[in-house]
């Protein structure tokens, strides 16, 4: 992200998408973005296995537009406990996501693999 390369995940059970750098201000008492326009966001998604890359897009959306913490797209934010980058379930919205499993068998794709669409 932005040039600099972090260890990540695929977390579908995170409400948000979060940065492990503050790259834009938080809300006031959140760990959430505020932001004066969406921005779109580009990833390069890559195995610790040296496996090919791919690119994600995703939208970063001001966290002031949904009034609660309920998961809607694009919530994003930053916290200094987090040094990972997590795509969380606003990561999934929109697109079909595949994950394949450590240790298990899926033919000619390494393991772990992620396949988005």
């Amino acid at each position: 992200f932005n040039g600099k390369t972090y260890d990540g995940m695929i977390d579908s059970g995170a409400n948000h998408n979060v940065f492990p750098t503050a790259y834009w201000p938080n809300c006031e008492g959140t760990v959430f973005f505020c932001l004066d326009m969406p921005q779109s966001i580009s990833v390069s998604l890559a195995s610790y296995g040296a496996a090919p890359s791919t690119t994600a897009t995703f939208n970063v959306l001001d966290y002031r537009t949904y009034g609660s913490l309920a998961v809607q797209p694009g919530l994003s934010g930053y916290s200094a406990d987090n040094k990972e980058f997590i795509l969380g379930l606003p990561f999934m919205y929109g697109r079909r996501t595949y994950i394949s499993i450590q240790g298990r068998s899926t033919g000619t794709v390494p393991n772990p693999a992620v396949g988005l669409n």
